[in-house]
């Protein structure tokens, strides 16, 4: 969780190391076979927003994959 929160709080101020830390908790989440589906959403919404559609429609892809989330349908 850590990783999350840390990543969730300097994608604000040091944009880089926010994705790296997500993307460290998104990889931590799968390897542990815990549901990372909210770490994949917040990291595509974020790469979204700084114009990466790419990256976004990737962690997009692997977030569904996790299962059925209401919040995909957006």
């Amino acid at each position: 969780a850590w990783p999350y929160l840390q990543g969730d709080y300097l994608v604000r101020r040091r944009t880089d190391e926010g994705l790296a830390c997500l993307r460290r908790a998104a990889a931590v989440a799968e390897r542990t076979g815990q549901d990372g589906r909210s770490i994949r959403l917040r990291l595509a919404e974020i790469l979204l927003a700084l114009g990466d559609a790419d990256a976004a429609t990737v962690e997009l892809e692997k977030a569904a994959r996790g299962g059925d989330d209401p919040r995909l349908s957006f």
